[in-house]
């Protein structure tokens, strides 16, 4: 009886639950014009050229980079001391990879874009020995050396490891570039049949990729570098990108995130920098007020003494001043025009008003102008000296090639130069 008392009282529950959700349904609003309703088939159809055209904007993001950086990584691959290895300029990948790209995308969504587990060129480094070979977007790899590839991406990854492989151990065995050229056949996307012989070109070994994301900004993990789809969309000039990369590098080469690191622990940073910081900001959020209030005296945030103290036990500010005056000679020896390099930090400061006095881990704007200035000045010195273009002070050996041969440019030529 009671079961059976409770069955009828859950029906009539669910009579209620259903009645309530009828009237709910009558209740809500709805549009009042008659809007076109698109067939499924023509967004399907419309969906695609979309998905294709979102890939082709990151493809171009990632060319236009690489088109910025590469003069820079092979001007300056003498300065990368160990962090240099042979490059062809080419981006290879498949399905996989350009999911990686695309947010969220299906494989067979990608599938649907035209790309399959099959390897294919996606990007062609402008200047470099791909490019310089014919090869472009689209190129599909048939045969790399001897290896026929099949449409397999670990053929392809073994045939270009074995060459460049090779070629290292026979330099490092003073057999100089043997083998000298690696042999390919491509499909062009014409269908055409093209051959190739590419000798790579030695560079820093920094990769340089875009981040897709809209903050004007760009960074670097010691690495790499990345470079910020924000950054790029508000500095339309290659050139002032490439002065934000050029600086990127230099906290590469300059070792500064190691360095870093090493700071933190010896300070025992690591420990105790996150309630400092915090404590820091309070501190000087209650006795800046107070100093404003009371005393008249203006203290912009992040410039009151506990925040700089410790925001600048890593010596933060330091490496970003020495990246800016590395990342002038980067740029100058790859042939780049630095004499309006500082205007990149001009329009920096019009982005942001905070960078103007806000200085916390990086030096205000008018501060890093100056010292642009000053190291333009300086470079343009040396070169009217004919000086070799090696940043003052450069604790690492450098190997050149002059009319003498191969010399060794060591510390104590900064420290003459300096003098």
């Amino acid at each position: 009886m009671v079961l059976g008392s409770l069955g009828v009282l859950g029906t009539g529950l669910r009579r209620i639950f259903a009645a309530a959700g009828l009237v709910g349904l009558a209740a809500c609003a709805t549009p009042s014009t008659s809007y076109p309703v698109v067939p499924l088939a023509e967004v399907d159809a419309a969906t695609l050229i979309d998905q294709k055209a979102s890939v082709t904007a990151r493809l171009d993001r990632q060319a236009r980079a690489n088109a910025i950086a590469w003069p820079l990584l092979v001007a300056n691959a003498d300065l990368c001391h160990e962090r240099r290895a042979e490059r062809f300029g080419i981006s290879l990948g498949n399905d996989r990879t350009v999911r990686s790209l695309a947010d969220g995308f299906t494989r067979r969504q990608v599938n649907a874009i035209g790309y399959d587990a099959s390897p294919v060129v996606l990007n062609v480094t402008e200047g470099s020995p791909a490019a310089r070979a014919g090869i472009v977007r689209g190129s599909v790899p048939v045969q790399v050396g001897e290896m026929e590839i099949n449409g397999e991406m670990k053929a392809l990854n073994e045939a270009l490891a074995t060459y460049l492989k090779a070629r290292l151990e026979a330099r490092e065995a003073g057999e100089g570039d043997t083998p000298p050229a690696l042999g390919a056949v491509f499909t062009q996307p014409d269908g055409r049949r093209l051959e190739v012989e590419l000798v790579p070109e030695e560079i820093c070994d920094i990769p340089v990729n875009v981040t897709e994301t809209d903050v004007v900004n760009a960074s670097t993990g010691g690495r790499s570098v990345n470079i910020y789809r924000g950054l790029m969309t508000y500095l339309t000039d290659d050139d002032d990108v490439a002065i934000v990369v050029a600086h990127e590098i230099g906290h590469v080469i300059g070792r500064h995130v190691p360095k870093q690191r090493r700071n933190a622990y010896v300070s025992g940073f690591a420990l105790w920098g996150v309630p400092l910081g915090i404590g820091a900001g309070l501190f000087d959020g209650v006795f800046g007020s107070a100093l404003e209030r009371w005393g008249g005296v203006e203290t912009p945030p992040g410039r009151a003494g506990m925040t700089r103290l410790a925001n600048g036990v890593l010596g933060t500010r330091d490496f970003e001043r020495e990246a800016d005056y590395l990342g002038m000679y980067i740029a100058a020896r790859a042939g780049l025009d630095i004499s309006h390099a500082e205007d990149v930090f001009i329009g920096f400061a019009k982005l942001s008003p905070r960078s103007t006095y806000g200085e916390r881990t990086h030096p205000i704007t008018a501060d890093r102008q100056l010292a642009l200035k000053a190291a333009r000045e300086e470079i343009a010195r040396k070169r009217a000296a004919g000086e070799v273009l090696i940043p003052t002070g450069w604790p690492y050996p450098v190997p050149l090639n002059d009319e003498a041969g191969t010399i060794e440019v060591e510390r104590a030529q900064g420290e003459r130069e300096a003098g």
